[in-house]
């Protein structure tokens, strides 16, 4: 038992991490914007911020000056400390640190370069930054996840539990609860990744590894259908982990204890099925704005479940478990060739996009 408090304290701890970058822990940088009421200047910045709040990686702290005198005090100590003319000195301006940008245009162009997710105006060399993600696309990168030998054996493991435990009437809560808990997850580990690769402004490091990444996965998952385990590896959860899990999984025999199980089972299923989800995920942060990235992160994950759901509701209905893992171990090799033949296609159109 000790094994196995560790294996789920470290999948919660990796799933806590997410979510801490989800909420903007590791993402968010404070400045401070001076402004004055009646300002047309100021208002043009206010707007601006006001126009992109959702997207801005900063945390603005606006303090108006002409009416606050304390306001009014800090304003004069940044403008000493940024080294800046006093008697010149006027708003709006915005101070980052120890960095103090003045005037309109100045601040936007500082705002847009540096502050928002997807900017609009990045201050480094890009290259393929017009192309958009499709549903096609997306689809697609779900769908190698979906088809992963990974995701269906962990829940038909989960079904033939339930089962065991005399309690068909649970199968459908227990699995669409194991499926929503897996949504979860991943979609905060989602979240959490492009934000993570939009704070670190990796948009020229990823313009074609996020390809090439693609085509060695899919690779790899050829590679099992050739030659399955060759190389000591197979692209699905790792042989020493598989025990563990599966006392993991014969734990959840109930809607709660799934949804539980679901979260901490999520991250064993990293190492096989987050190839597809990291190409997808990473090329959303070099081209989407944060709203449209969760948008496509929520259809993404709907897809990767759906074939979950599927088997649930067949189960549920008098589908045998054992019977499907049956199917799916004879159909281990095809699972990875449509795996592997998915990622290359992937692979090779986003790093041929313009």
């Amino acid at each position: 038992m000790g094994k196995i408090r560790k294996i789920i304290l470290w999948n919660l701890l990796v799933l806590g991490v997410s979510l801490v970058i989800v909420g903007g822990v590791a993402a968010k940088q404070t400045a401070q914007l001076f402004w004055g009421e009646g300002c047309p200047h100021c208002e043009k910045v206010r707007l601006f911020l006001q126009d992109n709040q959702q997207n801005l990686r900063w945390t603005i702290i606006e303090k108006e000056i002409y009416h606050h005198p304390e306001n009014r005090t800090l304003f004069l100590n940044a403008v000493k400390e940024c080294g800046l003319d006093i008697k010149k000195a006027g708003v709006p301006l915005l101070v980052v640190g120890e960095q103090c940008y003045s005037g309109d245009r100045e601040i936007i162009n500082v705002l847009q370069n540096q502050a928002l997710t997807g900017a609009k105006k990045p201050s480094w060399p890009q290259t393929k930054t017009g192309a958009k993600l499709t549903l096609p696309l997306v689809v697609s990168g779900a769908l190698v996840d979906a088809v992963n030998p990974c995701a269906f054996a962990v829940l038909i493991l989960l079904l033939m539990t339930v089962l065991a435990a005399g309690q068909r009437r649970r199968v459908i809560s227990a699995g669409l609860a194991f499926s929503g808990a897996i949504f979860f997850s991943y979609y905060a580990m989602g979240v959490g990744l492009y934000r993570l690769v939009v704070w670190a402004r990796l948009s020229l490091l990823l313009a074609h590894f996020i390809g090439i990444l693609a085509i060695i996965l899919g690779l790899l998952n050829l590679k099992d259908y050739f030659a399955y385990g060759a190389g000591g590896f197979v692209m699905e959860v790792p042989r020493r982990w598989r025990p563990q899990m599966k006392k993991l999984i014969r734990s959840a025999t109930s809607p709660v204890s799934a949804f539980i199980i679901g979260l901490a089972v999520s991250t064993f299923l990293l190492p096989c099925t987050s190839g597809p989800y990291i190409v997808i995920t990473s090329w959303l942060a070099t081209r989407e704005r944060y709203r449209q990235a969760l948008l496509w992160l929520a259809v993404y994950n709907l897809v990767f479940i759906s074939p979950m759901v599927a088997i649930t509701i067949g189960v549920w209905r008098g589908l045998v478990p054992q019977q499907l893992e049956e199917k799916r171990q004879k159909s281990l090799r095809i699972l990875h060739l449509l795996a592997g033949l998915l990622l290359i296609l992937m692979g090779t159109g986003i790093y041929l996009l313009p």
